[in-house]
């Protein structure tokens, strides 16, 4: 039986894990503090993104005219998000390795965020699949690739507005 909240507890930890692991694994060349506050700082960038974004895709979608209700765009957004999670969960080990080996520490930052932008493509390719069936394939990429865009340009400010303080040595 599927659940009927869009993220049932299970899709949560991995939605909202992966970031926290692939923030606070970089974090550790970086201190204490930073780990416990880097892994944080990504799932809050990610969560704000979602909140100020989602609504967007949902009222590009529906002024533009394709088929969908609010639940199933809401349900593709939290496929992608999970998607994006496991991903993050499946490069931990990964970076962990990498942020253990490098020899300047800001390198083992710029492998988890890349790992993090990895995952946030896979959810990105989720979300696009999802949302198909309800507009032609000219029309999603019409409305999904300038709302990708406009995702990044908030999603990469917010997490450079969380990121930087912590690990320049600035944070609160």
């Amino acid at each position: 039986m599927l659940p009927t909240h869009s993220l049932s507890r299970p899709r949560t930890y991995w939605a909202f894990g992966g970031p926290l692991i692939l923030g606070a694994l970089p974090g550790l060349r970086f201190g204490v503090g930073a780990t416990l506050r880097l892994g944080p700082s990504l799932l809050a960038a990610l969560l704000a993104t979602a909140v100020i974004m989602g609504p967007a895709l949902y009222l590009l979608w529906g002024l533009t005219g394709a088929q969908g209700s609010l639940d199933e765009v809401r349900r593709a957004f939290a496929d992608a998000l999970t998607a994006a999670g496991r991903v993050h969960v499946g490069f931990a080990p990964a970076v962990l390795l990498l942020a253990a080996t490098v020899s300047h520490r800001e390198h083992a930052l710029v492998f988890g965020l890349a790992a993090f932008l990895g995952g946030l493509l896979v959810g990105a390719v989720r979300l696009w699949r999802a949302l198909q069936p309800g507009a032609s394939r000219g029309h999603a990429a019409a409305v999904l690739l300038p709302w990708l865009v406009a995702c990044a340009i908030v999603g990469c400010r917010l997490a450079g507005q969380f990121v930087l303080p912590i690990v320049s040595g600035k944070a609160v």
